[in-house]
Parts: C-alpha cells; sequence; structure tokens
C-alpha cells in the first residue's frame, strides 16, 4: 500500500517537494517506487523535470548541476566559486533544494546527479571529471586520493591514475579502503598504462593478500613479475626508462614482490618455492646495493631451513 500511495504522489507533486522527501527517503525506495509507473508516466515525469525545473535554471545555475552531478559526496562551495558562479545563483539552487548543504559543504541528490550526468556531452563529463580530480587532489586523505582516482579514469586520465595510486599505495592499503580502491583498479587497462601496469598489478596483489585471498594474491604478484621481465631490455636489470615512469622504483618493487610470493608458497609449506623466491629477492636487493632490505631476506631464509 505505501508503494502505491508514493508512486500516486510521486506523479503529481511539484519537484522542490519530491526532493525534499526524497532525501528523506530511501533511494531504493525511490527508484522502486519510480519503476512501478508505466513507461508514458516516467516519461511524463522525466519531461516535467526538463521543462519545469531544468529548461528555467539560467547556463550559470546549469553550470552548477553539471559540477555538483561529478562528486559522490560533499564538496565545498569554494569550488563553484573559483568557477566564477555567484552566490546569487548558489542561493536559488538551494532555495529550490536543488543543492543540500551539509555542514559547510554542499552536495546534490543521487537522483538528481544522475538526472544531470546522463544529460552532459562526453566532452562535459571529461572536462567536469578532470576539475572533480584537481579538486580531489589537494587532500592527502585516502578518502580523496580513492576520488582523486575515480574521477581520473572516468576523465580518460588512466596513466595518471595509475601513477597515483602506486604512489599511495601504502596509504590506500587499509581495511577502510581496499574494496574501493580494487573497484577502481579493475577499470584500469595494460595498453593505457604500460608505464606503470606492473605496479597496479603490485597494489591490486597488496590488496588481496590483505584481504585473506592468498591465492589471487600470488597470481598478480607473479603477472606483475613476468610484465617486468617482458620489458627487461635482454633480460638484464637495468630498466626501460621509457617504459616505467618511476624508474628508481621498479626494481625495489620487483625484489619486495618475491619476497611476498616467497612468503606466500612458505604459508602454503611450499618450502622449495618459497626458497627459490627469497633467493631471487635477495639477489635483486644486493643487485641494488641495497644494504638493510638483504638482511629481511637472509633472515627469512634461515627461518625456512630452521
Amino acid at each position: 500500500m505505501i508503494r502505491i500511495v508514493v508512486v500516486n504522489y510521486l506523479t503529481r507533486v511539484k519537484l522542490t517537494n519530491l526532493i525534499t522527501i526524497s532525501y528523506t527517503l530511501s533511494r531504493v525506495v525511490i527508484r522502486s517506487c519510480l519503476s512501478l509507473i508505466s513507461p508514458e508516466s516516467t516519461t511524463e515525469v522525466m519531461d516535467f523535470i526538463d521543462t519545469e525545473v531544468i529548461a528555467p535554471l539560467s547556463e550559470e545555475g546549469k553550470k552548477v548541476m553539471k559540477i555538483a552531478s561529478m562528486f559522490r559526496g560533499p564538496f565545498s562551495p569554494d569550488l563553484l566559486i573559483d568557477q566564477g558562479i555567484s552566490d546569487q545563483t548558489l542561493d536559488t539552487l538551494l532555495e529550490k533544494s536543488l543543492l543540500r548543504r551539509v555542514n559547510e559543504d554542499y552536495r546534490v541528490h543521487a537522483m538528481l546527479r544522475d538526472i544531470f550526468y546522463a544529460q552532459m556531452t562526453s566532452e562535459e563529463k571529461m572536462k567536469y571529471h578532470k576539475l572533480a580530480a584537481e579538486y580531489h587532489a589537494k587532500s592527502e586523505d585516502p578518502a580523496e586520493i580513492v576520488e582523486t582516482i575515480h574521477h581520473l579514469i572516468k576523465a580518460y586520465e588512466q596513466s595518471k591514475a595509475a601513477k597515483i595510486a602506486i604512489s599511495n599505495r601504502e596509504k590506500l592499503l587499509t581495511d577502510e579502503y581496499l574494496e574501493q580502491v580494487l573497484r577502481e583498479l579493475d577499470h584500469l587497462d595494460e595498453e593505457e598504462t604500460p608505464k606503470y601496469w606492473s605496479g597496479v598489478l603490485f597494489l591490486r596483489g597488496e590488496i588481496y593478500r590483505r584481504m585473506g585471498e592468498s591465492d589471487r594474491a600470488l597470481d598478480e604478484f607473479r603477472n606483475a613479475l613476468e610484465y617486468i621481465e617482458s620489458v627487461l631490455p635482454s633480460g638484464r636489470e637495468r630498466i626501460s626508462y621509457l617504459w616505467f615512469g618511476l624508474p628508481e622504483g621498479v626494481r625495489e618493487m620487483k625484489a619486495e614482490m618475491q619476497f611476498k610470493v616467497a612468503q606466500i608458497y612458505e604459508e602454503k609449506g611450499d618450502i622449495d618455492r618459497a626458497k627459490e623466491y627469497y633467493k631471487d629477492s635477495l639477489k635483486t636487493y644486493e643487485a641494488l646495493e641495497d644494504e638493510e632490505e638483504p638482511k629481511k631476506v637472509r633472515e627469512a631464509l634461515e627461518n625456512l631451513k630452521s
């Protein structure tokens, strides 16, 4: 009964009232209700939104809503002010409940966000995703880093997204963000990120390991090691600077991955393979003339023998 009442109401109320109500109703409930409306009624609702809400907006107002539709959470009004948006436009959008205050920040309702986002051109989406990425990139908070990566991928800046993910690996490897980061990494493509692909695989392996999925972690680490070997000139340890944006970090990453692969094999009871990868890790570290890291590898080998 409640669904029928809400459906009937949604087909009649003014959008400002609908928005106010939908802030307190579950997004799932709203969409469930809309799904019960006939296709003809749904079209009427969308036409109403277009003519009564979107069309009357000034060009500046439409720009605000397009920018706001990029964000999955609250954002500072300073971003809009920096884009030359007037206080009058912001006040109007707030009065109409098209924007909502969250403490000192703004946010747009998910339903409106979907509507405005769907109406943008590909060029507009790319432009405003880049703007959102620049906004989030100002913070070193892990949640903001995840958002930066998300928007760069949406803006077809996969190489930049991969580089940021790898550079902030330690910050992202916390339980709170593992699944979010993994979802973003799933959107990266090897052909778009050749310089950073081994690092992407390494990070994926780290995430799976922390999630307790050692077999999947092992696959990612081994794939990363194979990828690194595939770009080594003549199989030597010197890495191609043209392939990797972080040349001084690639060999260290290789040694660390070899060590982690050895640890996983040791945990699985495959001592022979563990010993093999510990020795490979030691060899790679020694080639780097690293004095500290080889100590942990030698210690692991000694413990393995005993």
